[in-house]
């Protein structure tokens, strides 16, 4: 099984690792019956570092995601972009 962010801590180097690619919409693993449903890749690009015995991570994820409007129920894409965090 695929699993891009399964991290083994003991392998990571001393500088950390640079990750980046992106995972199909199937990656959320939404109910295909909840109101909010993924349209497009979850883009990637992170550094991970160990910190201790806790592991950091700083970048930036990016997804679109269809969701439904609680009014007027019509449907409409939202891009969620999580930059430099």
């Amino acid at each position: 099984m695929h699993r891009p962010f399964q991290i083994d801590l003991r392998s990571l180097p001393d500088d950390g690792r640079d990750i980046s690619g992106q995972e199909p919409p199937s990656f959320f693993a939404l109910d295909p019956k909840d109101s909010i449903q993924p349209v497009s890749p979850l883009k990637y690009d992170l550094h991970l570092e160990r910190d201790g015995g806790d592991l950091l991570v700083t970048g930036s994820l990016e997804a679109v995601f269809s969701l439904e409007c609680g009014r007027c129920l019509e449907r409409y894409e939202h891009r969620v972009a999580l930059k430099h965090y």
